[in-house]
């Protein structure tokens, strides 16, 4: 991420003159010379090339106003410098010390802009929100500068701050700047002098980005620096930073607070560096799992699952947790961070490590609304299972390995028909859970949090929480039988179903998947030294196949016994229990069942037809 740095130039010196009262020649309309300075550093259109220095240029105009008269003024130098005279004409009677009061100053205003106008005590002016490049500079007659003084002596502060940046690549035509809270960064404002220093009192018609285009619309050149003009103010959410190439955009995004502060340019090197393209991940269709397979920035739609119910009013959007599924605790944000919610989508940045995160939706009371699982691996290989039995993911849901013996192949775990993930083992034989950046992992009785007799409701308020069934039915969900709900996961995607779009929980027993495609092929034995067993050459036709012995979180109690079992869940229901793929050191049954739904096991995602 890129860190703003206050840019500074020197001060220049600045010799005052004194205020006394000179008699104005009377003619129809006064002309009249005013000496201009730069109050401050930054002040004006020009920084010098290879100094500090901020210059008036040849010929510059400004804007002077006597109570709500303005006149245009031209400078007379003929180079770069410091302190120039501007003629012009303004319609004044009586002499100086008449004219000019603490009341009545005159008013003088950088760039000169016909729709400009004063009131006497304030002067409205416009940012224009589209802006040209210059290199090394801002763009001419763009950084507003206010001028108030009862002599033609004339100090010049700035009203703006802004930017200033370098790039990378070659190849960028133009650059957004917005804030991302709907900020006002540029428009038509009122200014005025306050305790000295001039401040912006209204903005009238406001814009809540800045373009800046490439000088010559052609494009901006690698290492210069280039500079953006914002009004001053708070970015409460950060800023963000868009790069349009021909037929390509990538994009720079800070959540954390920026302050815009008057005559200071916050400085970006190299600010494409770490840009990369927005990616709708819910595109081509919505789900509770999201895979990324790199870094960059990403958003999906606040919705339930696969359907288009919205997850409701959305005040804001958090990480719940983030892990490596190792021993190795992740600091917050190593894996996912600058989470924002905005017009019905959650944004966020990912990083180029591996894990997984849960992200959640929260209403304006900090309640969570729904959750989607962020499953950051390379991507999934599809491996067609033999005797036409269907597709399967080459890993396990939450997985960001494949190779035996990796704890990285390990996954995540899942209570039967929830579509939140629980955290396996730290290592290929440990019962102890994997670190993460949670500090604790609630434990529920299901009968002490039902509602209406059943624990939905709770289950997506708390994905966090593990939730204890009775010892029968065995079952999260409820301690009732007559409440059980077999429809949470089915053949037909649910909105509960925890894998990405295009997957879902597999099928299983006699017509699943597992049997189909092992038809009469012996099943594999049971791998003690990688804990698992490989099923290439009985699921699929050649190549490894590794299903790892995860192990499960029991129905009543949270432990784990990964390493000396692996329970994979279907959708498929025969009674009261589910079919499931069982591997264990004595056994090997791709048409085992289970009645303990309350426990946390495996999914492997199958392909939808």
């Amino acid at each position: 991420m890129k860190r703003l740095i206050v840019f500074s130039a020197a001060a220049l010196a600045l010799i005052l003159a004194g205020c006394t009262a000179e008699p104005i020649p009377q003619k129809g309309g006064n002309e009249i010379t005013i000496t201009a300075t730069v109050a401050e550093n930054n002040t004006k259109t020009l920084i010098q090339d290879g100094t500090t220095s901020v210059l008036w240029e040849p010929a510059e105009e400004v804007k002077v106003f006597y109570k709500t008269t303005g006149s245009k003024f031209t400078s007379n130098n003929t180079e770069p410098t410091g302190v120039a005279d501007f003629t012009g004409t303004l319609t004044i009677t009586g002499f100086f010390a008449e004219g000019f009061t603490a009341d009545t100053p005159l008013w003088g205003l950088y760039p000169y802009r016909e729709d400009a106008v004063s009131d006497g005590e304030s002067v409205t002016t416009t940012l224009p929100y589209e802006q040209t490049g210059r290199d090394g500079s801002f763009a001419k007659e763009m950084n507003i500068t206010l001028a108030k003084s009862t002599n033609t002596r004339m100090a010049f502060y700035n009203v703006c701050g802004g930017v200033r940046f370098t790039l990378t690549r070659e190849g960028i035509r133009s650059i957004v700047f917005q804030g991302q809270n709907g900020e006002d960064i540029a428009g038509t404002v009122k200014v005025a002098f306050i305790d000295g220093l001039p401040a912006v009192q209204d903005v009238i018609e406001g814009h809540k980005s800045i373009t800046l285009t490439a000088p010559d619309n052609g494009t901006f050149e690698t290492g210069k620096w280039y500079y953006i003009v914002a009004l001053p103010g708070t970015l409460s959410n950060g800023f963000k930073m868009i790069f349009n190439m021909e037929g390509e955009s990538i994009m720079l995004k800070s959540s954390k607070s920026v302050t815009i502060k008057r005559g200071i340019f916050g400085s970006l090197t190299d600010a494409d560096s770490e840009a990369y393209p927005e990616i709708d991940l819910s595109a081509d269709g919505t789900a509770n799992s999201y895979i990324v397979t790199g870094p960059g920035y990403y958003y999906f739609k606040t919705v339930k699952g696969n359907s288009l119910t919205s997850a409701g009013t959305v005040a804001s959007a958090e990480v719940l947790w983030e892990t490596f599924g190792t021993d190795v605790a992740p600091t917050v944000g190593d894996l996912v961070s600058d989470v924002t919610y905005s017009d019905g989508n959650i944004y966020f940045k990912a990083s180029d490590k591996k894990g997984n995160a849960l992200v959640a939706a929260k209403d304006a009371s900090g309640n969570i609304l729904w959750s989607w699982h962020i499953w950051m691996t390379d991507k999934p290989v599809d491996r067609v299972y033999r005797n036409n039995a269907g597709t399967m993911m080459d890993r396990n849901l939450g997985a960001t390995s494949t190779t035996p013996g990796d704890v990285h192949a390990l996954g995540l775990l899942y209570q039967w028909g929830r579509k939140d993930p629980f955290l396996a083992g730290k290592s290929i034989t440990s019962k102890a859970v994997a670190a993460s950046t949670l500090d604790t992992w609630p434990i529920t009785n299901t009968s002490d949090i039902l509602e209406n007799n059943i624990a939905l409701n709770y289950s997506i308020a708390h994905p966090t929480t593990f939730l204890l069934g009775p010892t029968s039915p065995f079952n999260w969900y409820c301690t009732n039988s007559s409440y059980t709900n077999n429809n949470l996961w089915a053949e037909t995607k649910t909105i509960y179903d925890p894998c990405p779009s295009g997957y879902s929980v597999p099928s299983a027993g006699y017509s699943g998947i597992w049997h189909k495609a092992a038809g009469s092929t012996s099943l594999p034995s049971w791998d003690s030294t990688n804990r698992g067993c490989d099923f290439g050459g009985v699921f699929t036709a050649s190549g490894s196949c590794w299903y790892p012995a995860c192990g499960q979180i029991t129905y009543g109690e949270a432990g784990r016994s990964t390493g000396l079992g692996g329970y994979y869940w279907s959708y498929t229901i025969t009674t009261s229990n589910v079919w499931e793929l069982l591997l264990e050191s004595n056994r090997v049954d791709d048409t085992m069942t289970s009645k303990y739904r309350s426990s946390g096991r495996s999914v492997r995602c199958m392909k939808s037809n």
